[in-house]
């Protein structure tokens, strides 16, 4: 399992400035997502777990399209830009989190210089894990439960 990142992430600070200057940009579907993500356990989550989570019409599609922007307007803003592909195209997405491949499902693993900055940023007000947990579909229940014992950890997750 080989992780993807940045290889130089920008400071909480950075991305507190950048999603300061980006705030206008941001639909309510970017702030659901982000939500979600903040709000999973470890906030490790695949799109199709968002889309759930957060209500988005279209699926992990819509999600990875929303995704990729929000992460698209970081690299703007921060002017960093992520390693091109083999195609030349980049996956913006590493703007906001590291992934990698689990079982056919590609996680998302949200920055911690990218929580921080949004515990800072006043538009989010991240939702409780607990109440994301109550619209959670069978087939994401299972897969976050996997997750949890490949990980070693119980449950859990913030109440709220």
């Amino acid at each position: 399992m080989r992780e993807i990142k940045l290889e130089q992430i920008p400071s909480a600070e950075e991305y507190a400035s950048a999603f300061q200057a980006i705030r206008n940009l941001l639909s309510d579907a970017h702030l659901r997502i982000l939500k979600s993500q903040y709000s999973a356990d470890l906030q490790q989550v695949t799109s199709t777990e968002i889309a759930e989570l957060a209500g988005i019409e279209g699926g992990h599609s819509a999600v990875n399209s929303q995704y990729g922007r929000l992460g698209h307007w970081l690299s703007d803003e921060l002017q960093i830009i992520p390693t091109a592909r083999k195609d030349g195209t980049f996956p913006w997405w590493e703007m906001l989190s590291s992934g990698y491949s689990f079982r056919d499902k590609f996680l998302w693993v949200m920055y911690p210089q990218v929580s921080k900055a949004l515990e800072e940023h006043e538009s989010l007000d991240p939702v409780s894990y607990t109440h994301l947990r109550a619209h959670e579909t069978r087939q994401a229940r299972v897969c976050r439960l996997l997750l949890e014992k490949k990980r070693g950890g119980g449950g859990g997750g913030g109440g709220g």
